[in-house]
């Protein structure tokens, strides 16, 4: 799955959506009438969790097998300012690239900002930015491969879109951007996923 497929799914499956929640939408913000906060319980308004394909970004010496693809996903919950912003905790866990003779692991727990733009009552389109705290651990055999075990901040970003299956239940595609530290320094994983999302 590539970033492009992934986002051209989500612009089909939007599409396909459209007719079904025609009503744009003074629903959503009328719904969110009183100002709601992260700190606040009444904020939290779903919770969700995807799988898909990790691409780490590492160099793989010469002469070695390596496959820098992988299984990951992610669990999350959040909730919205008037249907407009949004807040986002979550836990990634990035699977694991073969890197010549051993593997590079990378987790975290991630915190973003969301710009959601809604599509009728059930379906949108949103952008985040935030921080992830990961922990990465490195091994291989290879001579002059860095290896050991790091934990630190890195930015992270993405853009997705959500179709809903009914009033509760919603397909959610994403693509993410999480940047870790590795012993070999700073490196990106994008994760290509799609999931569901329960709104409360």
């Amino acid at each position: 799955m590539t970033k492009q497929l992934l986002l051209a799914g989500v612009a089909l499956g939007l599409s396909i959506a459209l007719p079904a929640y025609a009503q744009q939408s003074s629903a959503a913000t009328s719904q969110s009438s009183s100002l709601r906060l992260p700190y606040q319980k009444e904020f939290w308004g779903y919770v969700g969790g995807s799988v898909g394909r990790a691409e780490y970004d590492l160099s793989c010496p010469g002469g070695f097998a390596c496959d820098d693809n992988d299984t990951g996903y992610k669990i999350y919950g959040g909730g919205t300012v008037k249907g407009i912003f949004g807040f986002e905790l979550g836990y990634v866990d990035l699977g694991k690239a073969e890197l010549a003779g051993g593997d590079a692991r990378a987790r975290g727990v991630n915190a973003s900002l969301l710009l959601n733009a809604p599509i009728g009552t059930a379906s949108g389109l949103h952008a985040k930015v935030g921080t992830t705290y990961g922990w990465t651990r490195t091994n291989s055999i290879a001579p002059g491969v860095a290896t050991g075990r790091e934990r630190d901040f890195g930015l992270s970003y993405g853009l997705g879109g959500t179709l809903g299956l009914s009033r509760n239940w919603q397909l959610r595609a994403d693509w993410d951007r999480y940047k870790f530290e590795f012993a070999s320094g700073d490196r990106d994983i994008d994760l290509y996923s799609i999931g569901l999302q329960y709104r409360f």
